[in-house]
């Protein structure tokens, strides 16, 4: 897979990214090949979600929004 990165792993956690409190790293692959392998700090967003969200129900998603 030919990928253009906007950034690289290394430039993510090179020190003055790491200084940065704006940046959160999103990590959207699996969570196998997140516990494989990640970014540290970074948030699956799959599991982050299904934290959340109770259920994916119009009640459960308006809590989630709110």
């Amino acid at each position: 897979m030919n990928t253009k990165l906007l950034i690289s792993p290394q430039e993510l956690t090179s020190p003055p990214a790491k200084k940065s409190s704006q940046a959160v790293i999103i990590d959207t692959r699996t969570p196998e090949d997140y516990a494989i392998s990640h970014i540290p700090q970074s948030l699956n967003v799959i599991d982050f979600f299904t934290y959340l969200l109770e259920n994916s129900y119009p009640a459960g998603l308006k809590e989630l929004q709110e």
